[in-house]
């Protein structure tokens, strides 16, 4: 069920994708939204550990000016859509380390959504930190789930792919995306990935099964492989607009740690995501 979504804003000209779907979700579905914009700090606690030189000071104060006005300007815009759309909304303005603030705040929601735009899309603001791909596999590292990551404005989710691979983590995810039924509308593919032709068919008629309990209407197929290896190429010839994947948790995780799938769709494609881990 999905009773409350948290709209996490993450600045930079791209909370508008952010916003959008979030009142749609909320106008057909009667959810309950939180907003929440997080003004970055780290790199001025890493500032100020290194000196206390009057100009960095300076520097600091403008970067905390600027992150104030935008965090009131994005407030204001998701007021207005919401009000507009008639329905309600709060918003909470926070200051620190997203990637603790916003574990925090998501644990009291049933979805958190936020916006990682193509790398044609992003654009550099004053006063804003962009987050990374290793800050959102660091939320999912710590608890941020399920997370709904839009890339391109104005794109509606008409393809979904959903990816089990027998895991733990995949079968989360693709149920829990069922569940919430978010595209009702949407045509959906589910595909299996096992290590051996006999392992792949035993995935696909395992979630196959639990797809006709939903009376979901998909198609499915399945490919003889590592799911990492097969998502990428196989979501480009099929024409997803979005992926549904589970990644398995790990606290000490390497941030650059190369093959891990939402990383790599993040950096190579304009997909968006909805993960769980």
């Amino acid at each position: 069920m999905l009773n409350s979504v948290l709209l996490h804003l993450p600045g930079a000209r791209a909370e508008g994708p952010v916003i959008e779907l979030g009142v749609a979700l909320s106008s057909r579905l009667r959810i309950r939204l939180r907003g929440l914009s997080v003004l970055d700090t780290r790199s001025l606690l890493s500032l100020n550990a290194q000196t206390e030189i009057p100009v960095f000071t300076g520097v600091e104060q403008l970067h905390l000016q600027c992150g104030k006005l935008q965090q009131e300007q994005l407030r204001q815009r998701l007021l207005h859509a919401c009000t507009k759309a008639g329905i309600s909304v709060d918003v909470r303005l926070a200051k620190g380390d997203p990637l603790d603030l916003l574990p925090s705040e998501s644990q009291f929601h049933d979805l958190t959504l936020s916006c990682f735009p193509p790398p044609q899309e992003r654009r550099l603001v004053p006063g804003h930190t962009e987050l990374t791909c290793s800050d959102f596999v660091a939320f999912l590292d710590r608890g941020v789930q399920p997370l709904l990551l839009v890339r391109e404005k104005e794109k509606e989710l008409r393809r979904i792919l959903m990816v089990y691979d027998g895991t733990a983590a995949s079968g989360k995810a693709v149920k829990q995306f069922l569940n919430q039924r978010l595209f009702p509308s949407a045509e959906f593919r589910l595909l299996a990935a096992g290590p051996t032709l006999h392992k792949a068919k035993e995935y696909l008629k395992e979630m196959a099964a639990y797809c006709r309990l939903l009376q979901m209407d998909c198609e499915a197929g399945f490919v003889v492989g590592r799911a990492e290896a097969v998502i990428l190429p196989y979501s480009a010839r099929w024409e997803a607009d979005l992926i549904v994947l589970g990644v398995r948790r790990q606290p000490w995780r390497i941030p650059w740690l190369v093959g891990n799938p939402v990383s790599q769709i993040l950096q190579k494609s304009a997909c968006a995501i909805y993960a769980a881990s």
